[in-house]
């Protein structure tokens, strides 16, 4: 059966940054992390959803690797650990009554592999909903008020202000914070923002260093989100190839006001095994479609004339995560394809 697919399986945008230079976060898992200033907002509550998002390219070598943390994360109480545990992404929620509970996503990971990935606290449902490359992984019920009267800083890449430890050893890239996970905010999972989002508490793109240069003047990574809750960095080495800005591959789609879309696409099945077809909507003259691994190389290329559904044979990709870029001559359009 069609689908639609405007949420989170069909990503339809108006231009594909491959040929630009996209730039991320490079961490040692020794000292390197940022830190951001408490605000209330940053504590979830029996009244108050939080939720956390990122790229990240982890390396799982490391049995701990802290993406965002908040509070003691060690000895007293903790509000929050965002973390991988050896292939494992998972949230430590803290109590209002001391203690928490461990929650733990059903997908492992892949050491070294871009990974995006998201998990949300709903104080409405009482649960912890973990995301895995926009698609959901599971669900578990919260029992308990979760710990809210924590002053101390937001940590990325680090646990806790007195353990200080366990720091993440990877790259990391477009780390957000929201308080809400609605189905809009999950289908900008693979976009850039214009930071105005509403809901949107923090946005770090990482796009204000010198990939691989030297950026040791530097003190902060912006938020560009309106709200200013800028990262003060701290231990990198901020030049180089590590413990710096980096060059990563194009993760996210960005936006062109001056392109145009098709006018509806139907993609189905998506995900698939072997065959996917492409509902072009009406008929178009010359298109060609570009497929891209999750590191950006294209592994597919094809041209069409007259045309207005596209079958594509897909069973010389391997499993995961691809994107589809249709091009005619005056409108184009990214979505994305899962093979399993």
């Amino acid at each position: 059966m069609k689908s639609k697919l405007f949420t989170s399986v069909l990503m339809l945008m108006t231009a594909f940054a491959f040929s630009q230079v996209n730039i991320g976060m490079d961490f040692d898992g020794i000292d390197d992390h940022l830190s951001i200033p408490s605000a209330p907002l940053f504590n979830p509550s029996a009244s108050l959803s939080i939720a956390f998002e990122g790229w990240i390219k982890p390396d799982l070598t490391k049995e701990f690797n802290t993406i965002i943390s908040k509070g003691a994360g060690g000895a007293g109480q903790t509000a929050y650990i965002f973390e991988t545990h050896n292939s494992s992404l998972r949230l430590f929620l803290g109590s209002s009554s001391g203690g928490g509970e461990w929650f733990v996503a059903d997908t492992p990971l892949t050491s070294n592999i871009w990974t995006h990935v998201a998990v949300f606290y709903d104080h409405t449902n009482a649960s912890v909903t973990f995301y895995i490359d926009g698609e959901f992984d599971n669900n578990e019920i919260v029992i308990f008020s979760p710990y809210s009267a924590d002053t101390e800083s937001v940590f990325i890449g680090r646990q806790g202000y007195t353990c200080s430890c366990n720091f993440f050893k990877g790259q990391m890239d477009e780390i957000r914070i929201w308080n809400s996970y609605n189905s809009l905010i999950r289908s900008f999972w693979g976009q850039e923002l214009t930071g105005s989002e509403l809901n949107l508490l923090v946005n770090f793109n990482f796009s204000s260093g010198i990939p691989e240069g030297d950026n040791s003047a530097l003190t902060i990574v912006p938020d560009i989100s309106p709200n200013g809750h800028h990262g003060a960095l701290s231990g990198f080495t901020q030049t180089g190839t590590t413990s710096n800005w980096v060059t990563v591959p194009s993760l996210t789609l960005s936006t062109n006001d001056n392109a145009s879309l098709f006018n509806e696409i139907v993609v189905y099945p998506n995900p698939t095994y072997s065959t996917v077809n492409i509902d072009l909507g009406e008929k178009y003259q010359n298109i060609t479609l570009d497929i891209y691994d999750i590191m950006g190389k294209r592994v597919h290329n094809v041209s069409y004339s007259n045309i207005n559904t596209i079958t594509l044979n897909a069973e010389h990709l391997k499993s995961g995560l691809y994107l589809v870029k249709l091009n005619s001559e005056n409108s184009h359009a990214v979505l994305k394809l899962v093979i399993k």
